[in-house]
């Protein structure tokens, strides 16, 4: 029995001397997601007590956790340099990336930095034109008019590998064409057709064609896409309403002609406003969607934005099956000589699934606040907004400029 005592004694006196703790986590480089958010992707923890190996191996996990979320274009996680062995500081680091876009008239210019799901970086420009058309004064198919648009766009782009992971750099370019053509039933309710089309290239001195495959480029690929839609549209101003219902419903099924990376999506989309007294009413916004488990992260539901749930880095906001609802007030508080300015007051709630989930109504995000709208209507149709929310996520502040075409409906045949 001593011989077992000490025996023991020595193997225990041998693994505390291999321990490390964990004494701090530093993260750095965040300028919209929480630290809360940033750390709680990351496999260990403040005070954790782990051998080098374990150590070695939570590190790379956790890099890879922290890529694989699309909310970062570079993730580094690493052990910084130790003055007692025994105590160790993690270091992440990421970079965020962003999303710009400029249009005047039908043509745009869109200007962003993203992260590939884990597989790659990407930053590109995307330069286009777009125009659309309703023939209102015009009699097609049954004597009803026809919606006929057509968008035209090229994307350049240069890409690289998330490091550790294999293969090299590679440009790639994107040629982008589209047509669609509506039906009106009646002045309120549409149903149409859109196709796309996209060929795909890039150039490198090496390619890893297993990354490639996985992110749905290959050599000259052609890519093509069919979307059915119905939109039911019963509101008193199509650009800036105040009251009645707007309904949309799309289909879209991809096909990558060179690979197998094809996918089916679905999206319910229903917007309604009610008047609830001088000058103030309600918008409510109810979306659900659905992904099939193949369908690439560029073409995935995400809740996050302006027109999504309003904070920085809200919970499960990126997935392949969505859930959402929102709710606004807002009132005319000012009329402008060529426009108005609304206060407006909101809440919303919403979440994603993951391919495989379980399909539990918990965990759902949330943001409420406030904001200022800035609507000049005809001839212009453009909103200035400008939104400040707070909720599961970190407070955020959101801007955009949107623009609309439309023509009356009152020519109606």
């Amino acid at each position: 029995m001593p011989f077992v005592r000490l025996s023991l004694a020595v193997l225990m006196t041998t693994a505390s001397a291999g321990a490390v703790t964990i004494q701090e986590i530093r993260i750095s480089g965040n300028s919209y997601t929480a630290r809360e958010t940033i750390a709680g992707f990351c496999t260990f923890k403040a005070g954790q007590e782990l051998t080098e190996e374990e150590l070695t191996r939570e590190i790379a996990a956790s890099q890879m956790s922290l890529t694989r979320t699309n909310y970062f274009y570079r993730v580094t996680v690493s052990s910084l340099p130790r003055e007692d062995v025994e105590k160790a500081v993690i270091h992440v680091r990421v970079d965020e990336g962003f999303l710009w876009r400029f249009g005047a008239g039908p043509t745009y210019v869109t200007v962003g930095k993203e992260n590939m799901a884990g597989k790659a970086r990407s930053l590109y420009v995307t330069a286009g034109w777009n125009w659309q058309e309703v023939a209102y004064g015009r009699r097609f198919l049954f004597g009803r008019p026809v919606s006929l648009g057509f968008d035209l766009g090229h994307r350049v782009e240069e890409r690289r590998e998330i490091e550790g992971l294999p293969g090299s750099g590679w440009e790639s370019g994107t040629l982008r064409a589209s047509a669609e053509m509506a039906y009106y039933f009646s002045p309120f309710v549409s149903a149409g057709i859109a196709g796309n089309f996209a060929n795909v290239s890039f150039k490198t001195d090496r390619v890893d064609k297993a990354i490639a495959h996985e992110i749905g480029l290959l050599h000259r690929q052609g890519i093509t896409e069919q979307k059915y839609y119905l939109h039911m549209d019963r509101l008193n101003d199509v650009f800036d309403p105040t009251r009645g219902t707007q309904i949309g419903v799309e289909l879209r099924n991809v096909n990558a002609t060179r690979n197998t990376s094809r996918h089916f999506d679905s999206d319910l989309d229903a917007v309604w406003y009610a008047p609830l007294g001088r000058d103030i009413y309600s918008r409510n916004r109810f979306y659900a969607g659905w992904r099939s488990p193949e369908t690439p992260y560029y073409h995935l539901i995400d809740l996050r934005g302006i027109n999504g749930i309003r904070c920085d880095s809200p919970r499960n906001a990126v997935g392949t099956t969505g859930l959402f609802l929102s709710t606004e007030l807002q009132r005319r508080l000012a009329t402008l000589t060529c426009g108005h300015l609304d206060p407006v007051i909101f809440a919303d709630v919403g979440r994603t699934w993951e391919p495989g989930e379980g399909r539990r109504f918990a965990g759902f995000s949330y943001a409420v606040g406030a904001g200022l709208r800035l609507v000049f209507p005809a001839p212009m149709y453009v909103r200035v907004r400008l939104e400040a929310g707070t909720g599961s996520g970190t407070p955020g502040l959101f801007f955009a400029v949107e623009g609309y075409r439309t023509q009356s409906k009152r020519d109606w045949p």
